[in-house]
């Protein structure tokens, strides 16, 4: 088990089939916690109404073998097609992109009242989770942003301080 300052931060990943159909499952450490909040997030497709939305997933271990984003990777990133880079800007996200041949676009992301402490990026680049804390410590959000409209598309509230996030499979 991976272990990230001031709470456990494991992310497995589910099945690669999940990700086709844009299903992706999260380890979120928690501060003072020994096993990591694992949820499930299934992006709504428009044509079908159903099986969407988040949730956090009860009773799921998690091994660290199929880990496939860094758990230490909580400031920057660059998505895998070079055309995003996100990273943590004080009290937002700012997403920039990067696209060849097209002017470059910067939007920042901001929870009210809250942190951002971790980001992590989806294996298809479409999506990036970012983690954040309130200032009590006493609540967090998880959320879900697709990066070609630069929007928050879903969030889940925890309890706890959430420190580290994961993609699993």
């Amino acid at each position: 088990m991976i272990v990230v300052a001031r709470g456990a931060a494991l992310i497995v990943f589910a099945a690669a089939a999940l990700h086709a159909q844009g299903r992706y499952r999260v380890a979120v450490g928690i501060a003072g916690e020994t096993k990591p909040l694992v949820a499930e997030f299934r992006v709504c497709v428009p044509a079908e109404t159903s099986d969407c939305g988040s949730w956090l997933v009860p009773n799921t271990n998690v091994d660290d073998a199929p880990v496939i984003t860094p758990v230490a990777a909580t400031g920057s990133l660059r998505a895998s097609t070079r055309a995003d880079s996100i990273s943590v800007d004080g009290d937002g996200i700012a997403i920039k992109s990067l696209v060849p041949g097209t002017k470059p676009a910067r939007h920042v992301l901001r929870e009210k009242d809250h942190t951002p402490r971790a980001i992590a990026l989806t294996p298809d680049s479409r999506y990036v989770f970012v983690v954040f804390d309130d200032a009590a410590g006493v609540s967090g959000l998880i959320d879900l942003i697709e990066l070609e409209s630069m929007a928050v598309i879903d969030t889940l509230r925890v309890r706890g301080r959430p420190t580290g996030i994961a993609v699993l499979r």
